[in-house]
């Protein structure tokens, strides 16, 4: 839910590897995450070069990723716009004040608020060191461990006393591992067995093997109920998590998350009318369009798998049409973005995007645009305004009542 600059990175990668499929992971921990890199870049065929075998599709512009330095703003203007490329030239807008969605259908239920307001309390806990504290099933505990395998330490088995965050029947470690912990108290520092899985990607030398882990049950992990109490001893923290100045209070949150999940679902309404059902005439895909499409997913792919996305695809089974398909519908949204911020005079100056990065300061925004680059944070500060601008005018109508 907070609005810094890395959560809109992850939200761009989930766009473009799971364009079309379906699915919108929000997280992952950092071990799925590397577990999943090393299957993904294992399962890439290769041709006899050595090289993941392709056959492009001839109508995808092909272009060189440096994956060194893949130039995030690469094939985008200081404006982000694409580099000369008028959208207007390629895109006919329609009328977007004429258009109508059921409120109903955009709005969150009331289980998906309190997951909300869940995870912003996840940033308040308060650790309860009491020895006298049995672990339960469903704690969330901060432990220290070292594992070892025949007596032996191995690298990575160690939280190397700086203590990990976990939560029982959730966080996803071996099999055994976390069920272990329960009946302990905490301050208990003990051993427990498990066997590493028959396939264990992250480190193939202890697949299978049985291992020793010595634990130690730093405190158990309270998280607090939602107050004015809280919220004012929070004030500024719960403001920048939700980069909202004017949050005061629950019914202010509540609110915020009301209208967030609103224009959320606006967003990928409009989208997938966009992509898959011609609410805009494009006349065709400039080149430099379906560059940056392709551009971007690679970046985000070898961000988080380390693998092209490419590569990617030829993991999950891909057929080139279906990549063709993916950079395309990327493309077309690119363009939708700029075209309206053509139209609509839409452009953004430091201050917005201070505020949009949530980095507090000039100096500090100043280390984020070195990085990436004007162009790619400005692209995000158009996509932002475009969809608050249609938020306003799109028509947003009560479902008709039935007898």
């Amino acid at each position: 839910m907070k609005k810094i600059f890395a959560s809109l990175l992850i939200l761009s990668m989930t766009a473009a590897l799971l364009a079309g499929c379906g699915k919108n992971p929000e997280e992952s921990s950092a071990e799925s995450s590397s577990e999943t890199a090393e299957s993904v870049t294992e399962s890439v065929p290769e041709s006899e070069d050595g090289s993941a075998s392709e056959s492009r599709d001839e109508s995808i512009p092909e272009y060189d990723f440096d994956a060194e330095n893949p130039e995030y703003s690469k094939y985008l203007d200081d404006n982000g716009h694409i580099q000369d490329v008028r959208a207007l030239d390629f895109v006919k807008l329609p009328d977007f004040s004429q258009i109508s969605y059921e409120k109903a259908s955009l709005e969150a239920d009331e289980e998906t608020i309190e997951v909300d307001i869940s995870n912003l309390l996840g940033n308040f806990k308060t650790a309860d060191t009491n020895e006298a504290y049995i672990v339960q099933d469903g704690d969330t505990l901060n432990i220290d461990y070292t594992g070892s395998v025949d007596g032996v330490e191995f690298e990575g088995g160690s939280t190397k006393g700086n203590g990990t965050e976990v939560t029982i029947g959730v966080t996803n470690y071996i099999d055994g591992f976390l069920d272990q912990l329960v009946g302990h108290h905490i301050g208990e520092t003990f051993d427990i067995n498990v066997t590493f899985p028959d396939s264990y990607p992250s480190n193939p030398d202890l697949e299978g093997k049985p291992a020793v882990f010595r634990i130690t049950l730093n405190s158990v992990l309270r998280t607090p109920e939602l107050s004015q109490e809280l919220i004012d001893a929070h004030l500024d923290e719960i403001r920048a998590y939700f980069n909202d100045d004017t949050i005061s209070n629950e019914a202010d949150i509540r609110e915020f998350l009301y209208n967030y999940h609103v224009k959320y679902n606006l967003e990928n309404l409009i989208t997938e009318e966009i992509t898959e059902n011609d609410l805009l005439e494009f006349s065709e895909l400039p080149e430099n369009a379906l560059k940056l499409s392709e551009h971007m997913m690679d970046i985000m792919t070898y961000n988080y798998y380390q693998v092209t996305f490419r590569e990617f695809a030829a993991m999950v089974n891909y057929t080139e049409e279906d990549i063709r398909s993916a950079i395309e519908r990327d493309a077309k949204m690119y363009l939708f973005v700029q075209a309206m911020a053509e139209e609509q005079g839409i452009t953004a100056d430091d201050d917005y995007l201070i505020k949009m990065t949530n980095s507090g300061s000039k100096e500090a925004y100043q280390d984020i645009e070195d990085f990436y680059g004007r162009g790619y944070i400005m692209r995000y500060a158009l996509e932002e305004q475009v969809y608050e601008y249609l938020h306003g005018i799109v028509q947003l109508i009560e479902t008709a009542e039935t007898e």
